[in-house]
């Protein structure tokens, strides 16, 4: 006659059953190669290997713009890596304010497009500096900048995107060109929005405020990139730098 389980028995059964190695009656390492779960509709184009490099590229730029920032503000600046996310190029727009201080740019290694936003509040805290206050972010929803104010963050937007190429340049020349102010998230047309992208935050802390910079990069400006997470995962070692685009 075949046992009957009560309730607390099942349970404790089905939780033996998850803890892999180690488990009664399952030999060691029977879950090492587990299936692992995979999002069809949120695909993941860029492997470890690639990630590695670029978080490489963005921990340097970081740096880049802390001292960037440090002077603009006249303020000690920290600014780290927050996060990296693949993503849509629809969803990463959603996440734009409106109006907002963002700058497309080309990168001349594969005339792609790509996004450098400034958050509202770093741009009020850049503006409130530079009038004499004390670098503090502006209460309030974010409003259109007058001309004056533009000019003070062009000028910032321009010595970030020449970092962003230093940081680069180890890897590979991105020379950027075609640098736009535009405040519509919805004007900005650097990729299709169903186009996978790579969105990379950086927060920058000074006195009690805090402001993000965003890059966003259409995948398909990092094929180079891409290889040399190839060449990296099968030969141990990262690739020369790669060749400037001609």
């Amino acid at each position: 006659m075949s046992r009957s389980f009560s309730d607390d028995e099942l349970r404790d059964l089905i939780a033996s059953s998850g803890r892999g190695a180690g488990a009664p009656g399952r030999p060691d390492g029977a879950f090492e190669h587990a299936p692992m779960s995979y999002d069809f509709r949120r695909p993941q184009p860029i492997d470890k290997a690639a990630s590695r490099l670029i978080e490489g590229v963005h921990e340097q730029f970081a740096r880049l713009v802390s001292g960037a920032l440090g002077s603009t503000l006249r303020l000690t600046t920290d600014v780290d890596l927050a996060f990296t996310d693949q993503t849509t190029y629809s969803e990463f727009t959603l996440t734009l304010p409106s109006p907002c201080c963002a700058y497309s740019f080309v990168l001349g290694s594969t005339d792609d497009g790509a996004v450098m936003h400034l958050s509202p509040d770093l741009v009020s805290a850049v503006i409130d500096r530079s009038f004499g206050g004390k670098g503090s972010a502006l209460p309030g929803d974010p409003r259109q900048l007058t001309q004056i104010e533009t000019n003070i963050l062009n000028r910032l937007a321009n010595r970030l995107i020449s970092d962003l190429e230093t940081a680069w340049g180890p890897l590979m020349n991105i020379a950027v060109s075609d640098v736009v102010f535009e405040s519509n998230p919805e004007l900005i047309r650097v990729a299709d929005p169903s186009d996978q992208v790579l969105s990379i935050a950086f927060e920058a802390n000074f006195g009690r405020t805090t402001g993000l910079v965003q890059l966003c990069y259409p995948v398909n400006s990092l094929h180079p990139v891409l290889k040399s997470g190839g060449d990296l995962d099968q030969q141990g070692q990262p690739p020369p730098p790669l060749s400037p685009a001609l």
